[in-house]
């Protein structure tokens, strides 16, 4: 009973597994920076910047304190912004009531700023076959895919752009030529068809540019790492942040380490 219990277990952690790699978490490049804060009138206010986010991103944050041997204070009473659901900005604000939890503060003090990123993008990986069926269609779709870079879409517009803008000169240099065969002027049938000639080559340029674009693109996709296939990875951001000693009422600099 034990040997089957321990065999579902190892198959319930191996699909789980497989899971993981069926979605990709593209990671937040936000950061906690410029942690401050002020013991006044037995309330610490915490200050602190969230930086580089996106409109609709929102942070989970959370407050670590803990005295200078390491020993975590269980801050309860905390208002502002703190917890869930709090979007990026400057001047972020949290208050501790520090004698509603302990009765007093004497010892050096570290806090930590905290940020998880509550709605990261998640995508699907591209395979490079895949991603050539997708040029195929639009250029640059593919690569895009691939290379997580949307910059590589122009490609689209400007291979449909020369497309259709070697079916204008085309369909313009015929009409030309159906001028120049009615025009019963020597001089007008001469621009008229060196008008044509003109109008034809650059309907041939323009299609081998398109075609062109379709090429670079599709070799892009060979030659370029697959990224959509990297399993994303939570940042770790480093800062100095600041610590507190009551005794001495002295502020100094610890390092924390922000997840």
């Amino acid at each position: 009973m034990k040997f089957k219990i321990l065999l579902i277990g190892s198959l319930i952690l191996l699909f789980t597994l497989n899971l993981s790699y069926s979605q990709i978490v593209v990671d937040t490049k936000a950061k906690v920076a410029n942690v401050d804060f002020n013991l006044i009138d037995n309330e610490l206010v915490i200050t602190y910047d969230l930086l580089n986010t996106k409109p609709n991103e929102k942070f989970q944050i959370i407050i670590k304190i803990s005295k200078e041997d390491g020993k975590q204070i269980d801050a309860k009473t905390l208002k502002g912004d703190v917890g869930e659901n709090i979007s990026g900005g400057i001047g972020k604000k949290i208050i501790w009531s520090v004698s509603s939890d302990i009765a007093y503060l004497d010892d050096q003090i570290n806090v930590e700023v905290l940020a998880n990123h509550q709605n990261p993008k998640i995508i699907n990986p591209t395979s490079k076959g895949k991603a050539i069926l997708l040029s195929t269609i639009y250029p640059g779709l593919g690569s895009a895919k691939i290379t997580l870079k949307n910059v590589h879409l122009i490609k689209g517009v400007l291979a449909y752009g020369s497309v259709a803008g070697s079916f204008y000169f085309k369909n313009k240099s015929q009409k030309t030529f159906s001028e120049y065969q009615e025009s019963s002027s020597t001089a007008d049938r001469d621009k008229l068809y060196d008008q044509s000639i003109k109008e034809d080559k650059n309907s041939t340029i323009l299609m081998y540019t398109a075609g062109a674009i379709w090429l670079i693109d599709y070799v892009t996709i060979l030659i370029s790492e697959n990224r959509s296939q990297q399993k994303g990875l939570k940042s770790q951001v480093v800062y100095l942040g600041p610590s507190f000693d009551p005794r001495h009422n002295y502020k100094g600099m610890s390092l924390v380490i922000n997840f």
